[in-house]
């Protein structure tokens, strides 16, 4: 196997172990959300703890991702990984556009990127 190949194949790994730490908590995060009857009452409740769990999962992802990475390839991996999550954020927004409000929205396409990083400063700062 060719070097370029599998550096491509570590970077496609790094990637997908963020993606899956994103996935994971927040999927856990949702199910727990739901077993503790969470926002049954209060929607606004409901939709402020999914955003702090989005939050800390995106952030987690993003320490997973610093954390296997190359110290030279941190930064690219970090950046593709806070896009990933941006255009999925963004395609998770137009699919419920009418289960919440635009300003949720908004709130979770722009922050979700920013919490990527801010995990991976975090892996940083612990060095």
């Amino acid at each position: 196997m060719s070097s370029h190949l599998h550096a491509a194949l570590y970077s496609f790994l790094d990637l997908l172990a963020g993606l899956a730490g994103i996935v994971g908590i927040a999927v856990l995060a949702k199910l727990g959300a739901g077993c503790l009857g969470i926002g049954h009452t209060r929607p606004a409740v409901q939709r402020t703890v999914e955003f702090l769990a989005y939050l800390v999962a995106a952030a987690a992802g993003g320490y997973v991702t610093a954390r296997i990475s190359a110290m030279s390839l941190l930064t690219p991996h970090i950046f593709m990984l806070a896009m990933v999550v941006l255009v999925l954020s963004a395609i998770s927004a137009l699919q419920q556009r009418d289960e919440h409000p635009a300003l949720y929205q908004v709130a979770v396409i722009a922050c979700m990127p920013l919490a990527v990083a801010g995990g991976a400063m975090l892996f940083l700062h612990s060095l």
